[in-house]
């Protein structure tokens, strides 16, 4: 393993170049030399290359399958290092051997980010190319904190439920008299929207923010000589309230379902996030002449050009006759 720390876009970075050993105990031993570093290893970390080994029969066609119970221990590494994977294209089957029973391909090679390391370079992708003089294809990875900022659709969040304000809000919405048409389902979610959405406005939900407030207030009250101890308590709570509410935030935009209602880990939350935004990404679009086009505006281009000529005017149909 080559381990090194370095800079990129002004921010200290972890990269180790991996190479797996051949031998299964020699991989092992490996393995927990990586989780020892990790202990001590705080920043974005990324790894990449030949780790001779896979999570699982998924990642290899042809061959014998082999007991779920030997991916283990390569698993766990992955987990205690707090590795998640990134967005690829290419052909993952990264190594391609010939045995008695015919020809085997493994996903041997990878990269893998810590949690941090996708906070930081969400957009970061990995490219498996083609096989030339080698049996392994090489592994490219792009590093990117590009950010694209994006009209996102209107979307409920669960940190309002039971703020004062909202039921109210959504009654009123719904109401017909602040409808178009009395009955119309669409119409009626539409006002919905747009009635919480104006509560929304006097009712700010950054818990980020608010978390800090409420820190510093403790803090004040800690040290200030006239704090009592009943403010004390109750800015305890309103922290709780806040922590959970950050939580609750993070929990529905990551789509993590399965982890149990009580598990407390808002990071991992945060992670998987951008690493779903990573992969739901578009990099680049391939123009009609054969060339890429990677740009904002040059994708946004092609994709006009090949969308226009499919546009067919049609009738909106009424969801009020269906």
């Amino acid at each position: 393993m080559i381990d090194v720390e370095a800079t990129i876009e002004g921010k200290k970075v972890f990269i180790s170049f991996i190479y797996g050993d051949l031998v299964i105990d020699g991989r092992e031993s490996f393995w927990d030399r990586l989780n020892q570093i990790s202990l001590t290893r705080h920043g974005p970390w990324l790894m990449i290359g030949d780790f001779n080994e896979l999570t699982g029969n998924h990642g290899k066609r042809g061959g014998r399958r082999r007991s779920e119970s030997s991916f283990l221990p390569f698993k766990r590494m992955l987990d205690s290092c707090g590795m998640l994977n990134f967005p690829y294209k290419g052909n993952s089957m990264s190594w391609v051997g010939y045995r008695r029973s015919g020809k085997v391909q493994c996903r041997l090679d990878r990269a893998v980010g810590n949690e941090d390391w996708f906070q930081e370079f969400s957009h970061t992708t990995v490219e498996y190319l083609k096989l030339w003089g080698s049996d392994h294809r090489p592994v490219l990875a792009r590093i990117s904190s590009k950010f694209i900022n994006v009209k996102r659709n209107f979307k409920f969040d669960k940190r309002w439920l039971g703020k004062t304000g909202l039921k109210a809000s959504i009654i009123e919405g719904w109401d017909p008299l602040h409808t178009s048409e009395q009955g119309d389902v669409y119409s009626k979610i539409s006002s919905c929207r747009q009635a919480i959405l104006r509560w929304k406005k006097t009712n700010k939900s950054n818990t980020v923010k608010k978390i800090e407030e409420i820190k510093a207030q403790l803090e004040q009250n800690q040290t200030d000589g006239n704090g009592t101890s009943e403010e004390a308590l109750k800015l305890k709570w309103d922290l709780c309230s806040a922590f959970r509410d950050e939580e609750l935030y993070w929990r529905q935009k990551s789509r993590v379902t399965w982890l149990r209602e009580g598990d407390r880990n808002t990071k991992l939350f945060h992670a998987t996030t951008k690493q779903r935004r990573a992969r739901n990404r578009i990099i680049k679009l391939k123009k009609e002449d054969g060339s890429w086009a990677e740009t904002d505006k040059g994708i946004e281009k092609v994709a006009t050009e090949y969308f226009s000529p499919l546009q067919i005017p049609t009738t909106l149909m009424n969801l009020t006759d269906t």
